[in-house]
């Protein structure tokens, strides 16, 4: 299974104690050694470790006083929170994300 540095990665080591860039790096060496000596199991926790990682780091960097702040803001600002919550849950996170540029303007 293909992966990358991303800033779920970046999260996951930043909150694990990492100090450096090379933790990354390191992850992804580790990460290589596993796919060589286990390859064959790999397929079978890839897909639901994943699943579970995400959950964990959604659930880490939700702030529900943020979104009480952004709530507070204004009838736009609280049309354009729920329109992009709404699009998460019902599409595709990419076009959600696209759906939310476009209504901001960014």
């Amino acid at each position: 299974m293909p992966i990358g540095g991303s800033f779920s990665a970046t999260a996951l080591v930043t909150n694990a104690g990492a100090r450096s860039r090379f933790a990354n790096i390191f992850a992804g060496l580790v990460m290589a050694v596993v796919i060589v000596l286990f390859g064959s199991s790999i397929g079978y926790v890839a897909m639901p470790s994943m699943a579970g990682l995400l959950i964990v780091i959604g659930f880490r960097t939700f702030k529900p006083d943020r979104v009480e702040m952004v709530w507070k803001t204004g009838l736009v600002q609280q049309v354009v929170m729920g329109i992009t919550f709404v699009a998460c849950l019902l599409i595709p996170l990419q076009y959600a994300v696209l759906i939310y540029a476009w209504r901001t303007g960014q």
